[in-house]
């Protein structure tokens, strides 16, 4: 409970210190989502993975995926966040 509620607020402080305009189609396409966060010890630090956007997948082959030999790359980052002054550092 208390690591999603963590999470929730990660990702609403995040987008509110990101965004400042109104939100509009193009900005749903950049939309990602973080999972699998985890947070240090002494509470400073979170990680987490961050997923690709959809615009990342606009014009991939989707028939692709029935081959058993295909393996889709990964677009996702790492990202290190410092709970005390809410900056985020994207590692990869």
């Amino acid at each position: 409970m208390n690591r999603l509620l963590f999470c929730s607020l990660l990702l609403i402080s995040y987008s509110l210190v990101t965004s400042q305009t109104t939100f509009t189609p193009a900005d749903a396409l950049d939309v990602v989502s973080i999972a699998d966060v985890s947070l240090s010890p002494n509470g400073t630090y979170a990680v987490g993975i961050t997923s690709e956007s959809t615009r990342n997948r606009l014009g991939v082959d989707h028939f692709r995926f029935r081959d058993p030999n295909y393996t889709r790359p990964f677009e996702g980052q790492l990202m290190l966040y410092r709970t005390n002054d809410g900056t985020a550092t994207f590692i990869g």
